[in-house]
């Protein structure tokens, strides 16, 4: 008997622990998403060739540039 009690207990402890942890992750994320959102940092594209519609004709621009210098 005391042997179920003290199991329930545990689980039911392990249970909110669980379910604490899982809060504080979920706030940290949000705070992360809500930090990353409100930076002043502008996207910066690495390269971009004026001739090239897409990123694939961009790497194709960018080869060919490299091998003719």
């Amino acid at each position: 008997m005391h042997m179920l009690i003290a199991r329930s207990a545990i689980e039911r402890g392990m249970q909110l622990l669980a379910g604490m942890l899982a809060v504080v992750s979920a706030q940290e994320a949000k705070r992360k998403i809500a930090s990353e959102a409100t930076s002043d940092a502008p996207f910066q594209l690495v390269s971009w060739c004026s001739e090239a519609r897409s990123r694939r004709e961009d790497e194709l621009a960018r080869s060919r540039n490299a091998s003719a210098d």
